[in-house]
């Protein structure tokens, strides 16, 4: 009888596999240069969708400042549709994140700035704004392909525009620098 791999055993060879890969590439330093990512974003909104889940695409002008700094001005727009209401989520972000480089590996910290529409039927029904702080970890290889995670979950902590600005989000993104 032949058993079946499962999926969260698939996963953790999966995983294994990554990890050796990264292990063994060389050191990179942060390069000036530009970067193109797109990935899977989902986001909380409490007050106008419970969730929602779509693509994001980002760019960023990577200037290193030294072997251990950057600094990375970018733009992200998504495109997200809501689970549990008919709402549409389109969301823009333009921010500044800061990189701190340990290897091929970085850690950041963001302040940003978004703006989000809520469409239903072709409808804008309403657009949330503000500014917002957030986090990244991600790693970038030699061969100039990189990938990150970003959260932002700090909105609405007092320095918001709107009541309304609670939003939360995750994207994970894969990206190539030039």
């Amino acid at each position: 009888m032949r058993k079946h791999l499962s999926f969260p055993t698939i996963l953790q060879l999966s995983l294994g596999l990554l990890l050796l890969f990264v292990a063994g590439v060389a050191k990179a330093s942060p390069a000036n240069g530009f970067a193109l990512y797109v990935g899977p974003i989902a986001s909380r909104q409490p007050y106008y969708a419970p969730t929602t889940r779509g693509i994001s695409i980002y760019t960023d002008a990577q200037m290193a400042y030294n072997n251990s700094w950057s600094f990375d001005p970018y733009l992200q727009l998504s495109y997200e549709t809501s689970n549990g209401a008919s709402y549409k989520v389109v969301h823009g972000t333009a921010g500044l994140q800061v990189r701190y480089w340990l290897g091929t590996w970085f850690l950041g910290g963001q302040y940003l700035f978004h703006d989000e529409s809520y469409r239903q039927n072709g409808k804008t029904y309403d657009v949330v704004y503000g500014p917002a702080l957030g986090a990244a970890v991600g790693w970038a290889g030699n061969n100039h392909w990189t990938i990150m995670l970003e959260v932002n979950s700090f909105e609405n902590q007092g320095f918001s525009f709107t009541s309304a600005n609670r939003r939360t989000d995750l994207q994970l993104l894969f990206g190539y620098r030039w």
